[in-house]
């Protein structure tokens, strides 16, 4: 399910503060609870952070440009404060072109809402960045992705040149934005690109340190473990669910998820949109929160059928030996007795 970093939603929002900005008034239409914002290797799914954008496009795109280009170093900084695992790893590299492709490699890490598309025609390489949900509002984007990568590229191998062709009209002025660049930026064009020669791509560096290079990639595929484990939507309902149920608050299934509503401040509705993007719904999450809950309960504890009945939020035992049966094809204590044996 692609979707975005909390830290990049949480780095707009500090941003626009600075503007005097009703951040949680953008919360609110946008469906981003505080729980998703504040946790860690939090996501935004895809459909937030695009009805965000669209909203930041419409009405402020002026000042987040300024804000954007104003210090191309400062925008380094804040980039490598915000991820440095990747750009650690990517600034390890033996050429520029090792270090576009580390970025690539690992750029899920930031987000999936969007791509990046290399190509290599012998002379030069064109890097192509492409949003389908947002594809009339993609200038902005496609340039804080494209300046991230110049500033790396800079520290790497100083003095790069490139050229950048994008879509739409420029909305600060064109000097401004042509010096973060260091160079003439083409408008009006059909699509999003970067172009670099494959001379300084291709450059060979003497700074690749290897024994450094296997801890940082480990980190790495560490943080896309946790991502992919955590990061979903469905994964926080789940979380809410099992601790709504854990503090004994389900008096009903309706009053759990009006519970997990109000602890993530959005409406129902949000909550069944977001979970049909990911395709999946609240009941079928209760379901699997609660027979996880009882298969370990079952192997792992001595409790009695009644006690694992009231501590997954079932009304009675034989409610809760009816969900078992429905979903393990075995009453409880046969399959406790079958699993111990």
């Amino acid at each position: 399910m692609s979707n975005i970093s909390n830290k990049v939603v949480n780095s707009l929002f500090k941003t626009l503060s600075t503007n005097g900005s009703d951040v949680q008034k953008l919360q609110d239409i946008c469906g981003i609870s505080e729980y998703e914002l504040s946790r860690i290797q939090g996501r935004v799914s895809r459909h937030s952070y695009a009805k965000l954008m669209t909203h930041l496009y419409q009405q402020h795109k002026y000042f987040l440009l300024t804000e954007l280009v104003k210090n191309p170093q400062q925008t380094l900084i804040a980039f490598y404060s915000t991820f440095p695992e990747l750009v650690s790893y990517c600034l390890n590299s033996t050429t520029p072109r090792q270090l576009i492709m580390r970025y690539l490699e690992f750029r899920f890490v930031v987000g999936s809402c969007d791509q990046i598309i290399v190509t290599n025609n012998g002379l030069e390489t064109r890097l192509r960045y492409t949003d389908e949900f947002l594809s009339d509002k993609t200038s902005y984007s496609a340039m804080a992705n494209f300046l991230n990568l110049l500033c790396m590229l800079n520290t790497l191998q100083p003095h790069i040149k490139v050229n950048i062709k994008l879509t739409g009209n420029p909305q600060i002025n064109k000097a401004v934005l042509n010096s973060a660049f260091n160079t003439h930026i083409e408008w009006k064009h059909q699509y999003n690109d970067m172009y670099i020669s494959n001379s300084y791509l291709d450059t060979e560096l003497n700074s690749f340190n290897e024994n450094l290079f296997n801890l940082q990639r480990e980190a790495l595929v560490s943080i896309g473990k946790e991502i992919e484990t955590k990061g979903s939507f469905s994964f926080i309902i789940e979380d809410q669910i099992r601790a709504k149920i854990e503090q004994n608050n389900l008096d009903s299934d309706t009053n759990l998820l009006n519970e997990v509503c109000e602890g993530l401040n959005i409406s129902r509705w949000t909550l069944y949109r977001k979970l049909t993007h990911e395709q999946t719904s609240f009941s079928a999450l209760l379901k699997k929160v609660r027979l996880e809950m009882s298969l370990h309960l079952l192997l792992d504890s001595k409790r009695s059928v009644q006690e694992i009945s009231d501590l997954t939020g079932f009304g009675s035992s034989s409610a809760f030996s009816r969900f078992f049966y429905s979903n393990m094809g075995v009453a409880p204590l046969y399959y406790r007795k079958e699993r111990t044996q």
